[in-house]
């Protein structure tokens, strides 16, 4: 039972208000009601009631003894701010928003230690399937769990400037965890910790999944989960700094700053960035983790939390206007669009469908055609053509080494793929010492990517600032600015207002749009968002579950089985929203008896291919077809930086000369044009000679 519930009723305002249960204690915290319930596609605003003119003093709002405070389902635009939660066994939980302000807010957890059966499930803050948040300045203390970040998807989201203390007595208490996909694959997006304190904690930050057991769906596993590979990166530059967490003294053994459960994680290895320091109770860097799964490095040297972490907040330090954001967010796009421009003049010559098919289809009849057709577009080939040939056991071997290293230095994914090729063990080593810097177009491809990135978070902190400005005139200017844009991005902060203004015809018709832009990506996981949005509409417009047909109803329960997307979590906001299901928070702490990777002391199993090491390679001279009527394709190693071919004919008379500058080579001559009858190759670098037949 609720004391307020709110269905499908934007723009209601809770200010300065008590919700409390007072019935005797020894009822299970399980039974003890809702104070707000927002089941349905509702935006509120709860927040404290100034107290003076000025607003320097707020009458909070308090949520005591509760089985949640919040709930909020669907809700797009969400502001809880200066709130009290005492004794909650879940303070708040926030399912599917698109635009949460959770700030100045007070949670004290629940204590577990009323009812030992509850030891693995209460929390103070619960994020399922949002983004676009602003989680700052917020104490979380005194219980089992801090904060759950949950299926956030691609997105670059912090969690900024909160204070989580005294969550510990159990051996797996824990400040913050990230689970399911809170990151892209192979970008700088996703979820950021910065300038948060952690002390008292068993478990500062952590990386879970795992298997669950969940009312509804029962058993449930959530296969791969992250936050951002990098933690420690400015959101608005891209560039490296320190994160500036602060964690208490607590030893440096097991995983208690950064916990990364190894058989779940999304990446080989996250990177933290701290600083130096000279605090005495704290430290400015992680101490204890997992160094198979984390890399520790040190930006700067951190003074005081003070100086190196001002408030987002009105009245911070770090507070940045509407028309300065406005103008970074601008800057932005010109970055990307001088990247882009960048990428395209360097890949202008290059045919990327052609050759990722002739890469392909390549074999002993037709390798001299793709080998040429593959070193005239290098260095700039594609990860997608080098992988494609690289795995190609049809095409020669030498020719692909030949390939890899004209486009070094190589793109990670293709670095990768050397070890499972089957080129001989020689040829590998030698491909990876010459693997001296970054590639080129993935540099760029990083770089564009950072900034996009930087402006989703700009994006999303707009925002925020222009829905909870609580002025028509600056919504309206938000809404003319994102109509002006064309990433999809901005479309969906459009859809969010276009829901909150109730232009549902509008939304209909950005939603096709958005379709059909989308049916001719890759991105599958965002077609299926989309689509969970256009279900949404007919519920908006309908006000009712009576809108899902059930074709509705089967799709969203196929994609509600998903545990690892944010889709899945957006499909299951509309079924609760609509009354069909009920579905438990998924909250998995660390587990202490996984404290170490599990690459953790065991050798590895394929070959050591280390960078920039001499490597000498066995003479290679080899010829063919023989005899050759139009091509004959020639494969060499030497010793010498460069190697040399000259052809005689049966009398001796030389006929031309062929200089390679490099050691380890594929060549094709064209001797369409000489008469047929008996020929020699001759090497001196390779000190060996090659009779062949020229047949036409």
């Amino acid at each position: 039972m609720a004391q307020l519930c709110l269905w499908n009723a934007s723009g209601v305002t809770v200010k300065g208000c008590d919700f409390l249960n007072n019935t005797d204690d020894g009822i299970s915290i399980s039974y003890r009601g809702i104070g707000i319930l927002s089941v349905y596609l509702t935006d509120f605003n709860v927040s404290g009631r100034c107290t003076d003119p000025f607003c320097h003093n707020h009458d909070r709002n308090t949520f005591s003894k509760l089985t949640y405070g919040i709930i909020s389902n669907g809700g797009n635009d969400v502001l809880i701010d200066r709130c009290d939660f005492i004794d909650n066994y879940g303070a708040a939980k926030i399912i599917s928003s698109e635009s949460l302000q959770f700030t100045r807010n007070d949670l004290n957890v629940y204590d577990y230690d009323e009812e030992p059966s509850l030891d693995y499930e209460s929390f103070g803050l619960y994020l399922e399937g949002c983004t676009g948040y602003q989680v700052e300045e917020n104490d979380f203390h005194d219980g089992l769990l801090g904060l759950v970040v949950y299926n956030s998807g691609q997105y670059t989201n912090e969690i900024y400037l909160n204070d989580f203390y005294n969550l510990n007595g159990n051996g797996v208490a824990t400040g913050a965890i990230g689970i399911g996909i809170n990151s892209g694959t192979r970008s700088p997006s996703g979820l950021h910790f910065n300038c948060n304190d952690f002390n008292q904690t068993d478990y500062a930050i952590g990386v879970t999944g795992g298997h669950l057991v969940i009312a509804n769906d029962g058993l449930i596993y959530v296969s791969s989960s992250s936050i951002s590979n990098i933690q420690g990166r400015s959101l608005f530059t891209g560039t490296y700094n320190s994160a500036d967490n602060t964690f208490w003294l607590h030893g440096m053994t097991d995983q208690n700053d950064f916990y990364v459960d190894a058989n779940i994680s999304l990446y080989d290895q996250y990177r933290y960035n701290g600083a130096y320091d000279n605090l005495t109770d704290r430290d400015a860097n992680i101490n204890s983790f997992d160094n198979n799964l984390v890399s520790k490095h040190y930006y700067g040297t951190f003074s005081t939390r003070e100086q190196e972490c001002p408030s987002n907040l009105e009245g911070g330090g770090g507070v940045i206007s509407i028309p300065l954001m406005v103008q970074k967010l601008n800057d932005k796009e010109e970055e990307i669009l001088t990247l882009k421009q960048e990428y395209s003049d360097l890949t202008s010559g290059v045919n990327v469908n052609e050759l990722i098919h002739l890469a392909s289809i390549a074999n002993s009849f037709i390798i001299h055609t793709v080998h040429n057709a593959l070193i005239s577009s290098s260095p700039y080939l594609t990860d997608t053509i080098l992988n494609t040939y690289l795995m190609n056991e049809n095409a020669n071997k030498i020719s692909r080494a030949v390939v890899m290293l004209a486009n070094s230095p190589l793109p990670s994914s293709v670095l990768e793929n050397i070890e499972k090729s089957n080129l001989s063990t020689g040829i590998k080593h030698y491909i990876m010492a010459n693997q001296v810097g970054i590639n080129i177009l993935e540099k760029i491809e990083t770089d564009i990517q950072s900034a996009k990135a930087s402006k989703q978070f700009i994006t999303d902190r707009l925002h925020l600032k222009y829905i909870h400005s609580d002025s028509t005139a600056l919504i309206q200017e938000w809404k003319n600015m994102l109509e002006s844009k064309n990433d999809i991005h901005s479309k969906e902060k459009l859809l969010n207002v276009y829901f909150s203004k109730g232009e549902f015809a509008a939304a209909e018709n950005l939603l096709a749009n958005l379709e059909t832009e989308l049916l001719f990506s890759n991105d599958s996981e965002k077609l299926s968002q989309i689509k969970v949005k256009q279900i949404e509409l007919s519920m908006r417009q309908n006000g009712s579950e009576q809108s899902l047909n059930q074709s509705d109803v089967n799709y969203l329960n196929t994609l509600a089985e998903d545990y690892n997307s944010k889709s899945g979590s957006e499909a299951r906001s509309l079924l609760m929203a609509a009354g069909l299901e009920e579905y438990d928070p998924v909250i998995i702490l660390p587990n202490p008896n996984n404290q170490k990777s599990a690459m953790a002391g065991i050798a590895p199993e394929q070959e050591d291919l280390s960078r920039n090491q001499d490597v000498e390679l066995s003479t290679l001279f080899n010829i063919f077809p023989n005899p050759a009527s139009n091509i004959l394709s020639v494969e060499f190693i030497t010793s010498a930086e460069s190697c040399t071919f000259v052809i005689y004919d049966i009398q001796g008379r030389q006929i031309r000369t062929i200089v390679k500058e490099e050691s380890l080579g594929y060549l094709t001559i064209d001797v369409s044009e000489l008469e047929s009858g008996n020929y020699i190759l001759y090497s001196p670098q390779l000190g060996e000679r090659k009779q062949f037949v020229v047949k036409h």
